[in-house]
């Protein structure tokens, strides 16, 4: 008997599904799963931007202080200051909140924008969109708009007053207000000032105003709180006003961050 006959008497199907029942069961299985998988994944892809208005990864808050008018070198110093601190580190989920100081000390924020970055070509969902496509969807309705608000936001607008606590005080106020207390959503709050306080209650320019007690008892009856929070600092040097931006100056306002509960205070210098 050859040996092709022995194989062929000796092959049994019923055998071979007793054998190996188990084994293609296993993979019966997971390739129904895969294709189950697949299948919710192509009719309800995660959508990055539902999923930032619903529950953002990170906020990012930023705040412009423009109420002089900048130099040409420090408008361009804005402009690099924004897309390094702003715009290279938002990445997909990232909910931006854009404000400009406003004048009123009990309304002392003006917001101007509010966005979700979609993500960018590498976070693309391949059963629905291409890289190219998300990147030229994150351009149009995320860049572009946010490009036009910063330009306007970098406009100077005369000002009587500087209400700069104030205004730190509200955006920890609204923080807490739009995202509760969540322990796991992470902050990051860009500020571009002068650090020139002055309000009604409280002027670095009036000297009798400025002192070390009044300034306590002020900043003491604004003190606030952050969360899971770290502050960048754009400080716009004057000229005519070198002599108030001291030292203590920047440190009075780092000692009201930090014992505002901020994690980290960066200062980048803008002249």
């Amino acid at each position: 008997m050859s040996v092709l006959n022995r194989y062929k008497r000796g092959f049994s199907i019923n055998t071979f599904m007793k054998t190996h029942m188990s084994l293609l069961l296993l993979i019966f299985g997971l390739v129904g799963t895969i294709g189950v998988s697949a299948s919710l994944f192509i009719h309800n892809p995660i959508d990055l931007k539902k999923e930032c208005e619903k529950s953002p990864k990170r906020a990012l808050v930023l705040l412009g202080d423009f109420s002089d008018p900048n130099t040409d070198t420090q408008r361009k110093q804005v402009t690099i200051f924004i897309k390094q601190k702003v715009l290279s580190v938002l990445k997909a989920g990232d909910r931006l909140h854009v404000g400009r100081l406003a004048s009123d000390a009990s309304n002392p924020i003006n917001w101007v924008y509010r966005g979700c970055d979609p993500g960018r070509g590498e976070n693309a969902n391949y059963f629905i969109q291409t890289p190219s496509e998300v990147d030229k969807e994150r351009k149009q309705e995320f860049l572009e708009p946010l490009s036009k608000v910063l330009e306007l936001l970098e406009v100077p607008e005369k000002q009587l007053k500087t209400p700069l606590i104030e205004g730190i005080e509200s955006i920890s106020n609204f923080l807490r207000l739009e995202y509760g207390s969540n322990s796991a959503l992470r902050t990051k709050f860009i500020v571009i000032t002068d650090l020139l306080q002055n309000s009604d209650e409280m002027s670095v320019y009036q000297k009798g105003n400025n002192t070390e007690k009044k300034w306590k008892k002020f900043v003491k009856e604004h003190q606030t709180l952050f969360e899971n929070t770290e502050v960048t600092i754009g400080f716009i040097k004057r000229s005519k006003h070198w002599k108030l931006q001291s030292k203590k100056q920047i440190k009075r306002f780092s000692n009201f961050l930090k014992d505002s509960g901020v994690k980290d205070v960066e200062l980048i210098n803008i002249y």
